[in-house]
């Protein structure tokens, strides 16, 4: 890469994320490498595949240097691999995204030597698909590799209360909260929905940790009440999906629902919905929760995908228990016989993402972050 005028050293930082799927991760990646100040910084991205962001890094500037961290066996190739890397490029700055990379970049790299290194948590399920002698061995990981980071950046104050309560984080000074942002301009509200028939929405890939077996339950109870007539649209792709599909027939309501397959502009699906449902297991900082409200699209989301700082029960949203069909159903009931109370909500979400939850001030906080521990000695 070219040096910026007048010679200067950008400073060089090295993301490492597991894929380059469509999804949240890769996207928060490409906002950081975007978003801060091409003349200051050098990025380089460490990737296990070459899906659609890969692309889009290297659009942006960015070198993408692939190391497989994705196989169902732990193998340590990958940490040699990063190693190697990091060697060539001498990078200022390491930022992990996910246990799974954090977990390589902390055996690459020596603790005290070498560049210094961030772990952002992009959500924490270390409680959820695992046994009882697994997870105290998975909490042993997540703190180990707290302890090796100079600092731990979380998406919520939801995960950072949930790190604390399960000891994870032994020096609470390294700990720094900082939601997702978006660039508002992308997603310009366009008032209530002028759709004859009001249409239930979500974007997102299809994975078990997505949960939309739940929200197809809720459709099925909803659709069984005779209440008001709805559609759906469950825009994303993934291994999931023919289940999915199998389901909503099984629940006799298929024809209901348009399947559009995964989508690379969210941003042009938002203004099709009445409301939008997001039913995650767990979340980080959903950022197409954040998308839908900047659209004033009214969001309904199960307990699990947090965003406590943004999505306020009865003010902002509705927020209804993770695994609860029938609770689901009714507020799904709820907003559709009650529009304009629905709409209501949609403009405070609103209101409340664009003082705190921009782009801004997001790669702000992040580049805050780089520059405390660039300019602190070992």
């Amino acid at each position: 890469m070219d040096e910026p005028a007048g010679g200067a050293r950008r400073t060089r930082v090295l993301h490492a994320i597991n894929s380059a799927a469509l999804g949240g991760g890769p996207q928060h990646v490409f906002d950081l490498i975007t978003g801060l100040p091409k003349d200051g910084y050098e990025f380089h991205v460490a990737v296990s595949d070459d899906g659609p962001f890969a692309e889009r890094f290297r659009s942006a500037g960015a070198l993408v240097h692939p190391v497989d961290m994705m196989s169902r066996r732990i193998q340590f190739r990958a940490a040699r691999e990063l190693r190697r890397i990091a060697e060539e490029i001498r990078p200022d700055l390491v930022h992990a995204h996910g246990t799974r990379a954090a977990f390589f970049v902390a055996r690459a790299l020596p603790a005290r030597e070498g560049p210094r290194v961030v772990y952002t948590t992009h959500g924490l399920a270390l409680h959820l698909g695992a046994g009882p002698f697994q997870r105290p061995f998975y909490l042993r990981v997540e703190r180990s590799l707290c302890d090796r980071f100079d600092a731990v950046i979380t998406l919520s104050e939801d995960d950072a209360r949930g790190m604390v309560e399960r000891g994870l984080l032994r020096d609470c000074s390294k700990m720094r909260v900082i939601p997702n942002g978006i660039r508002l301009e992308k997603f310009p509200p366009v008032g209530p929905s002028k759709a004859e028939v009001p249409v239930i929405g979500t974007v997102g890939r299809f994975v078990p940790q997505k949960g939309l077996s739940l929200l197809i339950e809720a459709l099925a109870i909803l659709k069984g009440a005779g209440s008001t007539p709805f559609r759906a649209i469950l825009a994303g792709d993934g291994p999931e999906r023919a289940h999915l599909q199998r389901l909503a027939a099984r629940r006799g309501f298929a024809d209901r629902i348009e399947w559009p397959g995964a989508v690379e502009d969210a941003a042009a699906w938002y203004p099709k919905f009445s409301l939008f449902v997001l039913v995650s297991l767990w979340e980080g900082f959903s950022l197409s929760m954040l998308e839908a409200m900047a659209t004033g699209v009214p969001v309904i989301a199960t307990e699990g995908c947090g965003m406590g700082e943004l999505l306020r029960h009865g003010e902002t949203g509705m927020r209804v228990p993770n695994g609860d069909a029938p609770t689901l159903a009714a507020a799904l009931r709820r907003a559709l016989e009650d529009p304009r109370g629905a709409q209501r909500m949609a403009e405070r979400a609103r209101v409340l993402l664009r003082e705190r939850f921009t782009l801004e001030a997001f790669t702000g906080a992040t580049e805050k972050v780089y520059r405390d521990l660039l300019g602190a000695g070992r």
